[in-house]
């Protein structure tokens, strides 16, 4: 039984965790928060080294209320790091990574970099860390950007505007994309492009765990039921052989 159960829940795994590209809302898997709006984190890795695919990843974010973009990507980041910033939240994604800085004097965020550990995913996952940075010397930053879209659809030839605030005041929209990738700047004027094309990306995936727990409440539930058929068949059989007795 333990072993079919293991069985099962690899099984469950690697099925949830084939690489599926999202065209809208309903493609993503990856989901943290609660409550009626809905708005999905882009990273898009596209050159960047190390070479690999996906080219761009999609989380999910639920909300309530007043919400921005920090408050998303710190609910979706599992491992931050870098000055005065907040804590991970469990139900975070452990892949995702976070360094950045909190500058109070200005009330503003500043990436340094984002990374997704992709080593052990299944089949469409090149077994790397993928990661953007700034590369200021080759006059090359992460940008934030946003699409929002109607219905959580994705935009079309994935157009992304480039966002006017930063990610503590760039407020959350119900059905809307929001994304940082490398863009090539302006040295003269430290302006990035107005507008550029993320690539459709993979979603996410919960971790083996998030998927054993339901694998394995699936397998005990039908461990339970079969349980209870022989018992009933086993009672059955006591039944029939007192009546042949008397």
């Amino acid at each position: 039984m333990r072993r079919a159960m293991l069985g099962f829940v690899v099984a469950a795994w690697a099925a949830t965790g084939q690489a599926g590209v999202v065209s809208g809302f309903g493609d993503i898997r990856f989901w943290t928060g609660s409550g009626t709006g809905q708005s999905a984190l882009v990273i898009d890795f596209g050159t960047a080294a190390p070479q690999g695919s996906p080219p761009a990843v999609a989380w999910g974010y639920r909300w309530s209320g007043p919400a921005n973009l920090a408050d998303m990507l710190f609910a979706l980041t599992g491992s931050i790091s870098g000055s005065n910033l907040p804590a991970p939240i469990p139900g975070a994604d452990p892949r995702l990574g976070l360094v950045a800085s909190y500058f109070a004097s200005l009330e503003s965020y500043f990436i340094r970099s984002i990374a997704y550990d992709q080593v052990g995913l299944p089949p469409g996952w090149s077994q790397e860390t993928r990661a953007i940075a700034n590369d200021f010397d080759n006059d090359r930053a992460i940008a934030q950007y946003e699409a929002p879209a109607a219905a959580g659809a994705w935009p079309a030839a994935g157009t992304f505007a480039l966002s006017p605030l930063g990610p503590a005041d760039t407020a959350l929209a119900d059905g809307g994309w929001y994304g940082y990738v490398v863009v090539d700047y302006d040295p003269a004027t430290f302006e990035y492009p107005a507008t550029t094309a993320f690539y459709q990306p993979t979603a996410a995936i919960p971790e083996p765990s998030a998927v054993a727990l339901a694998a394995a409440g699936a397998a005990a539930l039908v461990g339970g039921r079969r349980r209870r058929r022989r018992r009933r068949a086993a009672r059955g059989v006591r039944g029939s052989g007192r009546a042949a007795a008397t």
